[in-house]
């Protein structure tokens, strides 16, 4: 709109639902953040209303936050400090009656700073709902973010620019998660089946006797859940190896066993 009221454009679905937010950018720009159908989006404008994420003249944005389909958004907030847009969400667990609280950063082109959920700041356990959130950047490419809970306790928690925490994680002993390890399933001549109770960076390694790595078969963040991590044994010589995934909660172990 201009000054006097008048507007100056309009278009339609850049945008889903009332919790979509409008953060002001550098001179002649604004961004948009918003949940839509198993993610969280991120849009680039100027105030002739062009578009910028993922690519230029785009409507839905660039994916900011993915999150399962088991999973929920209840509240989130954003932020903006040259050249980072910043997003904080707190993300519903609705199978295990809890929520994480996620942090991501959208650089100029779009792209994300860290890969998929984005960095987790807390988790919360049992009734306790974030009632309020907030992301503050701090200058040099972290953030501080602030929330408060239903029981009116305000937290907040400092993330350093590489994705390292700053501070004790937020881990009550009334909301800690349940001692739940990773667990494997199954494991077949090309692949294991495992399950994760909690959302992380996860490395699933392939030893033989000596203790000696021979493999890795997975490096990367996961989310909770089922998962399949294919691999390749035609290289490796007759023998008993060790299978080993580690991942937030412990670590899980099994034996494969080649024969040639």
């Amino acid at each position: 709109m201009a000054p006097d009221g008048r507007i100056l454009w309009t278009i339609d679905h850049i945008s889903w639902y009332e919790t979509a937010k409008i953060i002001p950018g550098d001179p002649g720009y604004f961004y948009l953040g918003y949940s839509y159908s198993g993610a969280v989006y991120a849009q680039k404008m100027d105030i002739q209303g062009h578009t910028y994420w993922p690519s230029p003249g785009s409507l839905l944005g660039a994916v900011m936050m993915d999150y399962p389909t088991n999973w929920g958004v209840e509240w989130r907030n954003f932020s903006y400090l040259t050249p980072y847009f910043y997003g904080v969400c707190n993300f519903i667990w609705t199978e295990m009656g809890g929520g994480l609280l996620q942090v991501q950063l959208m650089d100029s082109r779009g792209e994300r700073k860290f890969r998929d959920g984005g960095i987790t700041l807390t988790y919360i356990r049992g009734i306790q709902i974030m009632t309020e959130k907030y992301v503050v950047p701090d200058g040099e490419g972290g953030l501080t973010s602030v929330w408060r809970l239903t029981t009116n306790d305000v937290y907040a928690k400092h993330m350093n620019p590489d994705g390292t925490l700053g501070g004790p994680m937020y881990t009550p002993t009334s909301l800690k998660p349940p001692a739940v390890t990773p667990q494997i399933q199954g494991k077949y001549s090309d692949g294991i089946e495992y399950t994760l109770p909690q959302p992380g960076e996860v490395e699933i390694e392939l030893f033989d006797l000596l203790g000696r790595r021979v493999a890795v078969i997975f490096q990367g963040y996961q989310h909770a859940g089922s998962h399949t991590a294919r691999f390749n044994l035609e290289e490796l010589t007759s023998g008993i190896y060790l299978l080993r995934l580690k991942a937030p909660g412990g670590q899980a172990t099994a034996k494969i066993i080649i024969l040639r």
